[in-house]
């Protein structure tokens, strides 16, 4: 998930401040700074989701910011079955 600072029109907001608070439930672990300061990155940033391997499920990720309010991101890990190759 990416981060943005956004208007209702879709437009960038690359001055806004304060900090972006993140958090995951479910079969994943956030990889990245969080709080997540986004006056610093211009208002926009990245998060990476590790998978805990074995799990399955839906891992979903929860931004907060004092301002802007929060959103939800939902991600759904799976596993490949044993015995499949990647081509």
């Amino acid at each position: 998930m990416e981060p943005r600072a956004v208007d209702r029109y879709g437009n960038p907001r690359p001055y806004v401040t304060g900090a972006l608070d993140l958090a995951i439930t479910g079969p994943g672990v956030l990889i990245g700074d969080n709080p997540f300061d986004f006056e610093a990155a211009g208002g926009a940033g990245a998060v990476w989701i590790r998978t805990i391997k074995g799990l399955t499920g839906q891992a979903i990720l929860s931004a907060t910011h004092p301002t802007l309010g929060s959103a939800e991101a939902t991600v759904r890990v799976t596993w490949p079955n044993r015995g499949t190759r990647a081509a």
